[in-house]
C-alpha cells in the first residue's frame, strides 16, 4: 500500500484525536506523543497534537528553547544568531504569531544590493562589466559574481508551484547542481563563483532539482509580495526567540531541557525513548524532528527500513559561521558604496540586519561550507 502525503496530512487530524484514547489509562503524566526536539518544528507539531487532544511531551536535547532560533539578548543589540525574518509566504509560521499575539513589522530596506571584493579588487555591479579580472563572455560579462546560478537557470523555470519539485516529470533535475551548470556552460570561474555562500563543501552535494525549489520559492515570495502589496520578509518585535519562547509557553506541559535522547525502540503496544541522563520515557508514538545529524547517533530497534536509513546516514549537511559585529556608525552612508558585501575571501558575505529589540543594526558575517 502506498499513500500520498496529502492523504496523510488529511489523515492525520483524526489519527491525532484518537491518540488521547490510546494513552495509557487515566495517569495524568502519560504521554501519548513524545516530540523529539525544541525547534520550530518540535514546537509546532506539539501545538497541533495537543489541539486534536493529544497528550504531548517535548524532548529538547540542549538546555534552552528555539533550535536554529536563538536571539541573544544577553549582547548587545540582541542579534539573532539563528533565523532573523519571516517570509510574506510563511503562511503557518505567520498564523502562530498572529494567535500568540505577537507583532511583526517589515523587513527595512528593499532587496540586498552588494560591494563586492575579488581577485583583490573592490567594485560594484555597475563597475563589473569593464574590468580586467571579469573572463565572462558575451552577456555573462553582465552577470556579477553573486547572479551566476540564476544566469545558468532555466528561463521560466519549469516548476508551476512548490509542490511540483515531487513530480516524476521532473526527476532529470535531480542531478549534481554542479554538473547541471556545467551542463548549462558555467566554465570553472561561474562554479567558483556559484560555490560561494552554498552550505556544502561541493556544488555535487546539491541537487539541481532542490535548487530550482529554491528558485520558485523566491520567485513566488516576491510575486505574492507584490500582488498584495505585502513586504517580501517580516521581523519579528522583541526578537524571534519570543516566538519560540510563546510556542513552547502555550503548550499544556514544559519542555523538558537537556534530554538528549540515545534510543527508540518500538514494539506493538507503543514506544519507549532513552535519554542520556538516565530517565526514559513510555508513549504511543514518537515524532522526530532533530537533525538527521543528530538522529544518526540514535540507537533504532528494529532498525529503519533501508531506503530511510540510507537517507539518515547520506544527506548531506553543509556548515556555517556566524560573525556578529556591532556597528558604530553607518559606514556605506559614509562611502556611497551598498551596505552588504560578497567575497573570494573566507569571510564570503556580510549583511546588515537590524536589531530585532530597539534601535541600530549589526554586521552579520556568514561563512559557509569548507571555509
Amino acid at each position: 500500500m502506498t499513500i500520498s502525503r496529502r492523504d496523510f496530512v488529511a489523515g492525520s487530524a483524526g489519527g491525532a484525536a484518537s491518540l488521547a484514547m490510546a494513552g495509557c489509562g487515566g495517569n495524568g503524566n502519560a504521554t501519548d506523543v513524545v516530540v523529539i526536539g525544541a525547534g520550530l518544528a518540535g514546537l509546532n507539531a506539539a501545538r497541533l497534537l495537543e489541539k486534536q487532544g493529544a497528550r504531548v511531551t517535548v524532548l529538547e536535547a540542549s538546555g534552552r528553547i528555539g533550535g536554529r532560533v536563538e536571539t541573544l539578548y544577553d549582547a548587545e543589540g540582541s542579534p539573532e544568531m539563528g533565523a532573523a525574518d519571516v517570509g510574506t509566504i510563511y503562511t503557518r509560521i505567520l498564523g502562530a504569531i498572529e494567535e500568540l499575539g505577537l507583532t511583526i513589522k517589515p523587513w527595512p530596506g528593499g532587496m540586498p544590493s552588494y560591494w563586492f571584493h575579488f581577485q583583490g579588487q573592490g567594485f560594484t555591479a555597475a563597475e563589473w562589466p569593464e574590468l580586467d579580472i571579469n573572463a565572462f563572455e558575451g552577456k555573462l560579462r553582465k552577470v556579477n559574481p553573486s547572479g551566476v546560478t540564476q544566469a545558468f537557470s532555466p528561463r521560466p523555470n519549469p516548476l508551476a508551484d512548490l509542490g511540483a519539485w515531487l513530480n516524476e516529470e521532473f526527476s532529470n533535475y535531480d542531478i549534481p547542481y554542479g554538473q547541471f551548470l556545467a551542463e548549462q556552460g558555467a566554465d570553472a570561474m561561474a562554479l567558483e563563483y556559484a560555490l560561494i555562500g552554498q552550505q556544502y563543501d561541493s556544488l555535487d552535494e546539491i541537487s539541481a532539482l532542490w535548487m530550482l525549489r529554491a528558485g520558485r520559492f523566491t520567485m513566488q515570495s516576491m510575486e505574492t509580495a507584490f500582488s498584495t502589496g505585502q513586504p517580501i520578509r517580516y521581523l519579528v518585535e522583541g526578537g524571534m526567540g519570543r516566538l519560540t519562547d510563546a510556542m513552547a509557553a502555550s503548550l499544556s506541559r514544559e519542555v523538558r531541557l537537556n534530554h538528549r535522547v540515545t534510543a527508540i525502540e518500538q514494539d506493538t503496544s507503543g514506544i519507549t525513548l532513552r535519554c542520556d541522563n538516565g530517565e526514559q520515557l513510555r508513549a504511543s508514538f514518537a515524532v522526530c524532528t532533530a537533525p538527521l545529524t543528530v538522529v544518526r547517533s540514535f540507537s533504532i530497534t528494529p532498525a529503519l527500513p533501508s531506503l530511510h536509513a540510507e537517507a539518515v546516514q547520506q544527506i548531506p549537511y553543509g556548515e556555517a559561521t556566524s560573525v556578529i559585529m556591532n556597528l558604530t556608525g553607518r559606514y556605506w552612508e559614509e562611502d556611497g558604496l551598498p551596505a552588504n558585501m560578497w567575497t573570494d575571501l573566507p569571510i564570503e558575505r556580510a549583511f546588515i540586519n537590524p536589531s530585532t529589540v530597539g534601535e541600530g543594526e549589526h554586521l552579520w558575517v556568514f561563512t559557509t561550507g569548507p571555509r
